[in-house]
């Protein structure tokens, strides 16, 4: 009489045992005949999932114990650069080599959760008159730069009349309407007294 001995594995698990050429598990006890049997242990892997989130869009990806685990393409988002997965919303990105690369050993029906890490982009803004830097500010993408304290001293004879993008030097925009989304230079608009 032959008991059915139970064996483990790691991520797999083990359904029984089968008589050779056979899936189907043998009920034990099992009474032996006169001639030799061979039995083959039948076993199931299990599966893990792993979770991308990307501010509340989630990808999933399922693989098997010591599966290489591919992560997705690195996600965009306009105005944010991105910095890496975290393992909990919000929190600190993981070094790239703490990473694990091979699905790890885990309980059954457990999952790992990686969550996408964003830092809002910051650009340099830069005011000139006459081609010197009168002003510099360091403004966050979408904000809105601040018109320096003091409005620059033009020669005589001449009016300052306002701060224009130095793509189009000529018509003075209002600054504080003018959102940031990239490294940007305004110039002094100077005119001729009338």
């Amino acid at each position: 009489e032959f008991s059915g001995e139970e064996l483990t594995a790691i991520g797999r698990n083990f359904l029984g045992w089968a008589l050779d050429g056979s899936t189907e598990i043998v009920e034990f006890p099992l009474t032996m005949g006169t001639s030799d049997i061979t039995l083959n242990a039948v076993w199931e892997d299990i599966w893990y999932t792993v979770t991308w989130d990307v501010e509340g869009e989630k990808t999933e990806a399922e693989y098997h114990y010591n599966d290489e685990i591919v992560a997705p393409e690195d996600p965009v988002k306009e105005g944010y650069s991105f910095k890496g997965w975290a393992e909990t919303e919000g929190g600190a990105v993981i070094p790239y080599e703490d990473m694990p690369e091979t699905m790890p050993e885990l309980a059954e029906g457990s999952t790992i959760e990686y969550y996408a890490v964003f830092e809002i982009n910051e650009y340099t803004v830069t005011f000139t008159v006459n081609g010197t830097q009168y002003d510099e500010q360091t403004i966050e993408h979408g904000k809105f730069a601040t018109k320096p304290a003091t409005d620059p001293t033009p020669e005589q004879g001449k009016i300052f009349v306002g701060w224009a993008v130095s793509d189009n030097p000529n018509v003075a925009v209002d600054i504080a309407s003018y959102p940031i989304t990239a490294d940007t230079e305004f110039v002094a608009v100077i005119t001729d007294k009338d």
